[in-house]
C-alpha cells in the first residue's frame, strides 16, 4: 500500500467514526436532566394525577405524550412540533402531560403504550381515550390536523 492510499483510508476511517459518534449522540438525545436547545413552548406537567385534577377544574381534556430522552422521533417532535407557536396556541385547549416511558411503567401499562411517541387525548373524569396517535412523528401541520 502506498502512502496516498494509506492516508486516504485513514481519513475515511476518521470520517466513519465521526459519523457513527454523531449517530450515537442523536440516538441517545441529551443527557438525563438536560433539555435540547429547542424552545419547547408547551407547559408540560409530569404528574398525571395532579394534571387530571387541574383538567377537571378547568373543564379541559388531558393531552398525554409518552416519550423518552433516547427516542429520535420524540426529539424531532420536541424540536419541530412543541416549539411551533401555532401548536402552542392549540394546546391551550388541553392540560398537557409528558410521561417518561422508562420511568412510568405503571402508566405505560395502564394506557397500553407499546411504542413512542404515543399521543393521547383523555377525558379526565372517565379516563377514556378520546383520540390517539401511536408511534408517529406529527410535525406541526399534521399535528394540528390530527387535533381537529
Amino acid at each position: 500500500m502506498n502512502i496516498k492510499t494509506g492516508r486516504f483510508l485513514g481519513v475515511m476511517m476518521i470520517a466513519v467514526v465521526a459519523a457513527a459518534m454523531g449517530s450515537i449522540v442523536y440516538r441517545d438525545g441529551p443527557p438525563a436532566g438536560e433539555k435540547s436547545d429547542a424552545k419547547n413552548l408547551i407547559p408540560w406537567r409530569t404528574d398525571l394525577e395532579s394534571a387530571r385534577r387541574e383538567a377537571i377544574a378547568a373543564d379541559k381534556p388531558l393531552f398525554i405524550e409518552f416519550s423518552a430522552g433516547w427516542c429520535p422521533d420524540c426529539r424531532e417532535m420536541e424540536t419541530q412540533t412543541w416549539s411551533d407557536a401555532h401548536v402552542a396556541e392549540a394546546m391551550k385547549a388541553f392540560v398537557p402531560v409528558q410521561i417518561d416511558f422508562d420511568s412510568q411503567a405503571d402508566l405505560v401499562k395502564q394506557f397500553e403504550v407499546k411504542s413512542i411517541p404515543t399521543l393521547l387525548i383523555v377525558d379526565p373524569r372517565s379516563g377514556n381515550i378520546m383520540q390517539q396517535s401511536r408511534a408517529n412523528v406529527l410535525l406541526p401541520d399534521r399535528f394540528l390536523a390530527w387535533l381537529k
